[in-house]
């Protein structure tokens, strides 16, 4: 609903009103001609907006709406009508509510009046459009279009991200994709739980379905009622994904069914990537309940296709609304009978390929995927708590190492060898250990502690150690990066046991990961899919 005043929604529906039409008609040729009550032949004034494109709910629609209109008192010729622009207004005391500004596409003579007849600027999608293969944010798709198209879009970064799936990459496919800019907006509208209009101010903007009533027509100000004897309401909402067709329920599963199909953006990848994309979207429509009908009424201009009214103590959907100067205002509520509908048609299944998620089956999955986070975090934690206990740091290492040489040059006095003698038996120990250690460049060694597994290879950078025993397995890389005295160079354990557990520090899995019920798997088309198992 246009935002107004309290004033004017207690004037609106008031037994003694004063409003009255302005706005301008802009000519090709850039002249202005001031619009009023007396342009207009009298009842000839009609402007229809419209949120759906059949007699049941569906999302992603984008409808021009249209003003037709019988204008007098302009010396013109009918073929410089073509093009202009018209720009109209309701004013009804202090408030000016905006009709909407609009492009006349067809003008014809009678007499010395000109009907006319002009639709907003979403004809301007209309453009031929080549996206295979892009990829981006709502927002991103949406600016690239109002650049291509020349529009100015309404909402912020902020706000449409606000909006179901309105963070998601939506990816278009290589083959098969739109073929103008009309399209693409009906489907990232359609992704985003929501419809797009050019609003009043002549900008694009996506707006949700209304849960709530915003205001209440009398039903003393309605000249005729038809309402339907059934609520409307959907508990469930299907989606084709390529070959699959993902279906999200409530519970109860006992209301209709929102089909959404031919939209490319979940064509890309497999289904299962789109499970919560689609439980975004089933989550924007699960609350709507409303009674679908006709009504006709002394007339509110504020009114929006999309909001959510009451009358005569009912609530009402507006997915289709005509507002008539000096005369009676359509509204139209579109939806479908439960009692009519199935849950999810035959047509939608394929019953060896589809995959049913409720949103608790989705949402435990999620609980499941964030312990597992947490305990691989934990892990990690207490791997470094462990290795930090249980092993001295090769800088300390080799500190404690020259402290003992320290000691044995200070005590050299006491010990029987002279210093010469001292200085032959270390040089042959040193002799003695090269040829030890250029023996050993290769080598096992099993002792008391464990396994040592070494490995040196001449112009290599670096020499490995690999330590295995009865609890871990460890690997000690030393390169000319990182010497031995460099704490880097510190040995980590990759796997160790503990109890009945195996803990792994990284892993790596070739073809598939088990966790319960559910399976990661890799796809050919290079993603990975978590499939529940069944």
């Amino acid at each position: 609903m246009y935002p107004v005043p309290d004033a004017y929604k207690e004037a609106i529906d008031g037994n003694d009103r004063e409003y009255a039409l302005a706005g301008t008609l802009t000519l090709g040729d850039g002249s202005v001609h001031a619009l009023s009550d007396a342009s207009f032949l009298a009842g000839s004034v009609s402007v229809s907006y419209d949120c759906v494109t059949g007699e049941s709910l569906a999302l992603g629609a984008a409808m021009a709406a249209s003003l037709k209109a019988t204008l007098l008192g302009l010396a013109l010729d009918r073929y410089a009508l073509y093009g202009a622009s018209a720009v109209l207004a309701f004013v009804l005391g202090d408030t000016t509510v905006p009709l909407g500004a609009f492009t006349v596409t067809e003008a014809v003579s009678k007499g010395d009046a000109l009907v006319v007849s002009a639709v907003d600027d979403m004809c301007r999608t209309d453009v031929p459009a080549a996206l295979g293969a892009a990829s981006g944010t709502p927002y991103r798709w949406l600016t690239d279009l109002c650049g291509a198209c020349g529009l100015r879009l309404a909402q912020s970064e902020e706000e449409v991200e606000a909006m179901p799936n309105g963070t998601a990459t939506l990816e278009m496919p290589v083959a098969g994709a739109d073929a103008n800019w009309r399209d693409a907006l009906c489907h990232v509208a359609q992704a985003l739980a929501g419809f797009a209009v050019i609003n009043r101010a002549g900008e694009l903007e996506v707006r949700a379905f209304g849960t709530a009533p915003v205001a209440v027509v009398p039903k003393g100000r309605c000249y005729s009622l038809a309402p339907a004897d059934y609520v409307s309401r959907h508990t469930s909402l299907s989606c084709e994904s390529g070959t699959d067709v993902i279906v999200v329920a409530g519970e109860p599963n006992d209301g209709l069914n929102l089909a959404v199909r031919g939209n490319p953006f979940f064509d890309v990848g497999e289904a299962t990537d789109h499970y919560q994309t689609v439980a975004n979207m089933y989550g924007a429509v699960e609350g709507l309940a409303y009674v679908p009908g006709q009504w006709s009424y002394a007339g509110n201009p504020a009114l929006d296709a999309g909001d959510m009214v009451t009358i005569d103590g009912r609530d009402v959907l507006l997915t289709g609304i005509v507002f008539r100067y000096h005369a009676p205002q359509d509204l139209r509520s579109a939806g479908a009978n439960p009692r009519h509908g199935s849950v999810v048609p035959a047509s939608e299944r394929r019953q060896h390929e589809a995959k049913v998620l409720t949103l608790e089956e989705i949402r435990r999955v999620q609980g499941e995927l964030v312990d597992v986070n947490a305990q691989i975090v934990r892990t990690q934690d207490n791997i470094q708590l462990w290795v930090q206990d249980t092993y001295t740091a090769s800088a300390d290492y080799f500190s404690k190492v020259t402290e003992l040489q320290s000691l044995i040059e200070q005590n050299a006095e006491s010990i029987s060898l002279s210093v010469g003698e001292l200085t032959a038996v270390i040089a042959d120990l040193d002799d003695a250990l090269t040829s030890r250690i250029d023996g050993m460049n290769t080598s096992l060694l099993i002792d008391a502690a464990g396994v040592h597994i070494r490995k040196s290879v001449d112009g290599d950078l670096g020499r490995y150690e690999v330590f295995i025993d009865e609890a871990s397995f460890r690997v000690r890389s030393i390169t000319a990066d990182a010497p031995p005295s460099d704490p880097s160079a510190d040995t980590a354990a990759v796997a160790w046991i503990d109890n009945d557990d195996m803990h792994i520090h990284n892993a790596t899995v070739v073809n598939a990961l088990d966790l319960g019920s559910f399976r990661f798997e890799p796809r050919s088309s290079g993603n990975l899919s978590l499939v529940w198992k069944g």
